[in-house]
């Protein structure tokens, strides 16, 4: 059997888990390279890195920890974000008179336009007789426990879809704070030492360009989840 963690396995342990490894790490990096960090605490840090069993026994629960405070921050946060970067470097979504580039979740009135104009008849009309008047954060999650009590498979598709939109958050508070930290270390070293710390703005500037890379998808993958969850409610809408 695989027991490797995948995105939307597991029970949500790769889209907590591994945003947590991340930042935690970043943590213990960040701590062992300021200034003013002793020498007992670069050495515990040391002694934790260089032990293989130590490092599992520790790292284990506390990035699990870390992943799971990451989780508690708000998806509809990094959307909202996400649809004003998009405003800002896409005329498109400046200009735009529809909804995708400025409706929050779960996006009722895009997904109106969407099975009216793009697809067939049928999901128009059951987006007219069920969703119109219902499509709420509750209806939402309503219609995922009942297309998982009906259609094992499609509930598949749709845990998938939404545990990739809660690791893509959890990466983006996770490469956010993580960039805090290293230029704080950065700082840290340029008052304390007189010099440049340049891994630490290197990685700076690596995370600066993750988090840019996700304010410009991440809306869009959000959408996809709504959409999954309708097409999934629509090929069992005789549960509704």
């Amino acid at each position: 059997m695989n027991t490797v963690p995948t995105i939307g396995g597991a029970r949500g342990v790769f889209e907590i888990f591994v945003p947590g490894v991340f930042l935690f790490a970043n943590l213990l990096g960040c701590v062992y390279g300021l200034s003013f960090t002793d020498a007992g605490t670069r050495a515990l840090i040391t002694g934790l890195a260089s032990t293989p069993s130590l490092t599992i026994l520790v790292s284990v629960p506390f990035a699990y920890l870390v992943g799971v405070i990451l989780r508690l921050f708000r998806a509809d946060r990094c959307d909202r974000l996400s649809m004003l970067f998009l405003r800002l470097i896409r005329s498109k979504a400046r200009r735009a008179t529809g909804d995708w580039a400025r409706e929050s979740f779960p996006y009722n009135k895009w997904l109106g336009a969407v099975a009216q104009e793009r697809l067939p008849a049928g999901a128009d009309e059951f987006y007219r007789s069920i969703w119109k008047d219902r499509t709420t954060k509750q209806f939402i999650n309503f219609c995922k426990v009942v297309v998982a009590c009906g259609d094992p498979a499609a509930a598949v598709e749709i845990y998938v879809a939404e545990s990739l939109t809660r690791y893509i958050s959890g990466m983006f508070y996770a490469l956010l704070l993580a960039t805090v930290m290293m230029l704080a270390l950065a700082a840290s070293t340029a008052f304390a030492e007189g010099r440049v710390h340049g891994p630490a703005l290197l990685l700076t500037a690596f995370y600066v360009a993750g988090v840019l890379v996700i304010l410009r998808s991440f809306h869009f993958i959000r959408i996809k989840e709504v959409e999954t969850i309708f097409a999934a409610s629509f090929k069992n809408r005789h549960l509704f």
